[in-house]
């Protein structure tokens, strides 16, 4: 702040950036008087523009993506910045202003001026955006005396604009969308037929962009192509005709096609980054068959449908008897799972290959969910206490006190459950091949990776 005077009256002014010339800083250097810990800090608007997340643990700022992606912002080592170059050009071309880099340098030499066979003198360069001072001169007495006979001073300032206001990327100067082309067809020869997933240049019902194919075109893809996000759960959710990248993005999908995955050729153009699209791409095959029948009966004749595919039809139904059984006896069947542990359900699926490793995976997340979670304690007081009754021993004599039926089945399943999972976590024996074979003739009619839903 300043104060002046107007006659005898005093006036106080604050200055936002501590003076009024137009500069502000970038970089701060926080120092508290010893008391506590210098540090540097970056200036608040930049990080608001860019919405950047602070990391305290690397002492960094992380940018995250329009397809969900964390990218290195700034990093902070010490006194030492790093800023990634196109987000200060952003910046820089939205404020309009330049960075102004000042520096100064001493360099001091044993030898005097004469032995060097330099002139004492100075240079001067004044140009649009570099200007600096370079002088040479002997030692004045007090430095010769701890051995330096000569010295050269540089000092300057550089200012670096940014890029072009349109083009710099940021609204409304956005680039122009890239859009992926994907196989939406063969032709007569068999080869397969493209078309850019653009929604702007798709058919809809109320436009028919002379005769250019439909938004709603289906465009299949194998279904590993859910892999990437399966393995991430703390990022992103599938679920029924959905895949969720938190609250940043979101595709509505048919994944209770038997084979594939199915997607509209204008929601990829529409949802999806560039980069996600290119993603699909790779996954994109050529159509075979029709979109199934939930998806149908969701898109075209918005009927409430329930889902097809076991694995969400297990979920779905699994949420279910949670809720009911609460509402029923007070309690619940099963334990919530813990912040860690979610990620046994959210990824939860039919394995999308026949790879072994998968498969064990799903099956030890299984027997977490069914069998680790049933709630055991509040199953205690209804049946005898018995110290060698545990897990589903204890819930089947939990049902038998409870005088049910047709429980037979479901506890038969769980303890083939089990037996996989000794074999998923351990050395596959001959509890494991129990569990194949018993599974195997409960469900003979399905591939053995799909055994468990």
């Amino acid at each position: 702040m300043s104060t002046h005077y107007d006659g005898d009256e005093e006036s106080v002014t604050y200055h936002r950036q501590g003076s009024d010339s137009g500069i502000e800083p970038l970089v701060y250097l926080r120092s508290f008087h010893d008391i506590r810990h210098s540090y540097v800090e970056i200036s608040e608007e930049f990080r608001l523009f860019h919405n950047l997340y602070y990391d305290k643990k690397n002492d960094k700022y992380v940018l995250i993506t329009d397809s969900g992606d964390e990218e290195d912002a700034i990093i902070v080592e010490g006194k030492s910045v790093k800023i990634r170059l196109k987000l200060l050009k952003q910046y820089l071309a939205i404020r309009q202003m330049h960075l102004a880099i000042y520096f100064e340098m001493m360099t001091y030499s044993e030898k005097s001026l004469e032995e060097l066979g330099v002139n004492a003198g100075s240079k001067q360069n004044r140009t649009t955006n570099l200007c600096y001072d370079l002088i040479f001169r002997d030692a004045e007495e007090l430095i010769s005396t701890k051995g330096c006979k000569a010295f050269s001073r540089l000092i300057g300032k550089k200012l670096i604009g940014g890029m072009p206001r349109e083009k710099c990327g940021i609204w409304p100067y956005e680039a122009e969308g890239e859009y992926v082309d994907f196989i939406i067809g063969v032709d007569d020869n068999g080869d397969n037929i493209t078309h850019t997933s653009d929604p702007e240049v798709l058919a809809t019902y109320f436009d028919s962009k002379g005769g250019a194919y439909h938004y709603l075109t289906p465009v299949f893809f194998s279904r590993d192509v859910l892999t990437k996000y399966y393995a991430n759960p703390d990022k992103f959710t599938v679920e029924d005709g959905h895949l969720w990248c938190k609250g940043l993005w979101g595709l509505r999908m048919d994944n209770n096609h038997e084979k594939y995955i199915i997607v509209y050729l204008g929601d990829l153009g529409n949802e999806l980054s560039i980069k996600e699209q290119r993603y699909w791409k790779s996954f994109n095959v050529p159509p075979e068959g029709y979109i199934s029948e939930v998806n149908f009966r969701r898109s075209f004749l918005a009927e409430w449908t329930n889902p097809q595919q076991s694995d969400l039809v297990f979920k779905s139904t699994f949420e279910q008897l949670f809720g009911a059984w609460e509402s029923c006896f007070g309690w619940p069947l099963f334990k919530s799972l813990s912040t860690e542990d979610e990620h046994n359900f959210k990824a939860l699926r039919i394995p999308l290959t026949n790879d072994q490793a998968e498969f064990d995976q799903q099956v030890l997340s299984l027997a977490k969910v069914l069998i680790d979670s049933i709630n055991e304690k509040q199953i205690e007081p209804f049946i005898e206490k018995d110290s060698n009754t545990k897990g589903i021993s204890k819930f089947e004599k939990f049902l038998q006190v409870q005088s049910w039926t047709g429980y037979e089945e479901h506890i038969k399943f769980l303890r083939s459950l089990w037996d996989l999972r000794l074999g998923a976590g351990h050395r596959k024996g001959d509890p494991y091949k129990r569990g194949v074979h018993t599974l195997y003739w409960i469900k003979r009619n399905y591939p053995m990776h799909s055994m468990i839903f």
